[in-house]
């Protein structure tokens, strides 16, 4: 059993940046903080889709991935 946003395929695209994000942030010469902010800035993006797609109510959840996407879903 799993949660319903790890069936989005969004989701599993924005999981596989954060692999990405954390594969060149290991290469990149630089500030520490910079390296550390590309690594949370990816984090965000599914973690945003999860709390989304958790939202209660279908109106509840279209508004979210609205805002999220800039679009209707």
């Amino acid at each position: 059993m799993g949660f319903g946003h790890e069936k989005l395929d969004v989701y599993r695209a924005a999981i596989d940046d954060v692999g990405w994000a954390y594969r060149l942030r290991e290469g990149l010469p630089g500030h520490r903080n910079a390296k550390d902010q590309l690594l949370r800035a990816s984090q965000a993006i599914p973690l945003n889709i999860a709390e989304g797609n958790g939202k209660a109510t279908k109106g509840d959840r279209r508004r979210s991935l609205t805002l999220f996407l800039g679009r209707e879903p």
